[in-house]
C-alpha cells in the first residue's frame, strides 16, 4: 500500500480521503450518454415552419442545402427539433 492519499472534494459535505489503491480501485470511465433514436422529437417541415417563423418551403430549402439536418424516410422528410434549433443559432 503507497502513502499517497487521494482528497475527494464531497460539495455540502466535506471531503474524501481515500489511500491510492482504494481510490484506483473505486474509478470507473464515465460513458457519455447515447441519444437514442426514439427520444428524439421528429416533426414535418410544417411544424420547424411554425416553430422558427419561417415557410414550409424554406425549411425544405434549408434541408436541402445541408442548413439544417434531416431524416429522409422514404419521401417525408422529418426533421428533430432541437437539432434544427442548434443548426439554425449557431
Amino acid at each position: 500500500m503507497t502513502d499517497r492519499v487521494y482528497i475527494v472534494p464531497l460539495p455540502g459535505v466535506g471531503t474524501l480521503e481515500l489511500p491510492e489503491e482504494v481510490y484506483r480501485r473505486c474509478l470507473r470511465p464515465i460513458a457519455a450518454p447515447v441519444a437514442k433514436e426514439s427520444s428524439a422529437q421528429l416533426v414535418d417541415a410544417k411544424a420547424i415552419a411554425a416553430l422558427f417563423s419561417l415557410k414550409p418551403a424554406a425549411v425544405l430549402r434549408y434541408a436541402r442545402d445541408g442548413v439544417i439536418p434531416k431524416t429522409k424516410i422514404g419521401r417525408l422528410c422529418l426533421f428533430d427539433v432541437a437539432a434544427v434549433r442548434a443548426a439554425l443559432t449557431r
